[in-house]
């Protein structure tokens, strides 16, 4: 067993406060740029894979632990951004704590709390497992996995919460989707700096405006974006329109989409109204949420599969640096391109008429619900910088028994506390 001083420093970390956020700054070492975090034992080996293979990033099926998997893609992130995300530029907006994503321990808190699911909690529908509290989180839904996939079961219940509001409301929900004409040549930050001004001049028709304000009550966008081989980078909006019950979608289509096109000419873009604009109903839309699973928000949420080889969302080209390296450079561009940018959009008035709680990325990722999580080890704070691995972080969140996660902490060499009841006991 490893004895831990009560007594014993901590490597210091000196604190900024930022508005009401409050970031920890990096002082100490960080893993060295260009070099794998060196597995734990535990943790399961990926196969090498071929050129030819379609490598899914986050597969359910594969036999990897899904969660296990979004940590080792953390880990590759951060290798892969290492000299655009560096220590100290966290005052910049989400994503510049990547680097000390899941791995910073909170000034103050004594050390990382690893915490089981309340079973009450679990039995409501969430997920057994483990948790983290008392360390640091870059909060980017973009670019991070672990982060991404929190955010978006928070998101997630925000949206279903508001289609709920309307069906009880007697009113229904629709889907528009909005994109336009790209290549492989084309540059993605000009792509999305075009298509929001085209959102803007859309939104701003005076004939589009009568019709949400006559119909509907508002709107929820979600910029999402995909890569292919053949097309390059695809930026595209799916947008809920709450509003009136049996709304004809080709009438939508036909209103929506002849003002798009306008949108895009005067902004640089083009289009065909077929393809660049699609109105669906609800159906398709708890389609939609359900094939992203019950954990995963509308959005750029990175787990959806490409539908054909050479196609994939974010988290799955990331996944694909493993095997190409020309992906990096798209990886980098990726980060440098969606940073402070929105996932998700909802008009203004929209949350508070269906009764959705105004919530931050911080306020959810940094919550502390007693009622839904309990301690039970106390990691070393210093230790849990230094000595273990983002792959064991992974396999921690869904270790099988608490004696698992004594076993990598043991083998580790990490100093811990067991919290029993009111009592702690050191080992």
């Amino acid at each position: 067993m490893n004895t831990i001083n009560p007594d014993s420093n901590i490597s210091n970390y000196s604190s900024v406060v930022v508005g009401s956020a409050f970031d920890i700054r990096l002082t100490d070492r960080l893993p060295v740029p260009g070099v794998d975090f060196p597995a734990s034992p535990e943790a399961p080996k990926i196969p090498p894979l071929g050129n030819n293979v379609n490598l899914q990033a986050i597969s359910l099926n594969s036999g990897i632990n899904p969660m296990t998997e979004r940590y080792r893609l953390l880990a590759l992130s951060k290798r892969i951004l290492w000299g655009l995300v560096r220590p100290g530029h966290n005052l910049l907006g989400p994503g510049h704590n990547l680097l000390g994503c899941q791995r910073v321990p909170v000034l103050g808190r004594g050390g990382v709390s690893i915490c089981r699911s309340n079973d009450s909690f679990v039995d409501a529908g969430y997920k057994s497992g483990f948790y983290f509290s008392g360390v640091k989180t870059c909060k980017s839904a973009w670019v991070c996995p672990v982060c991404s996939f929190s955010l978006a079961g928070a998101r997630a219940a925000e949206v279903r919460q508001a289609i709920r509001f309307i069906k009880k409301s007697d009113g229904d929900v629709y889907m528009l989707t909005l994109t336009f004409r790209h290549s492989r040549f084309d540059d993605l930050g000009e792509l999305l700096g075009r298509c929001k001004k085209a959102l803007v001049k859309l939104w701003g028709q005076r004939t589009v405006k009568e019709m949400m304000k006559s119909h509907f009550i508002g709107r929820i966008t979600a910029t999402e974006l995909t890569y292919s081989d053949g097309a390059g980078w695809h930026p595209h909006q799916h947008i809920l329109l709450l509003g009136e019950r049996g709304l004809s979608c080709e009438a939508l289509q036909a209103v929506f989409g002849d003002y798009w096109i306008r949108a895009l000419n005067a902004s640089g873009l083009s289009g065909v109204s077929d393809f660049a604009c699609n109105v669906q109903p609800a159906s398709v839309v708890q389609d939609y949420l359900t094939k992203m699973s019950s954990e995963l928000a509308l959005g750029n949420t990175g787990t959806k599969e490409g539908k054909q080889p050479g196609h994939y969302s974010p988290f799955e080209l990331l996944g694909m640096c493993r095997v190409r390296d020309d992906y990096k450079r798209l990886w980098r561009e990726f980060y440098s391109v969606t940073r402070g940018r929105q996932c998700l959009a909802w008009s203004r008035g929209l949350k508070s008429i269906c009764g959705v709680s105004e919530r931050s990325d911080d306020e959810i990722l940094d919550s502390s619900d007693g009622e839904r999580f309990i301690p039970v080890i106390t990691v070393f704070s210093e230790d849990w910088k230094e000595l273990l691995t983002d792959y064991d972080f992974g396999f921690i969140r869904r270790a099988p028994s608490v004696d698992s996660i004594i076993e990598i902490l043991d083998r580790r060499g990490a100093r811990y506390r067991l919290v029993l009841e009111k009592f702690s006991l050191v080992v």
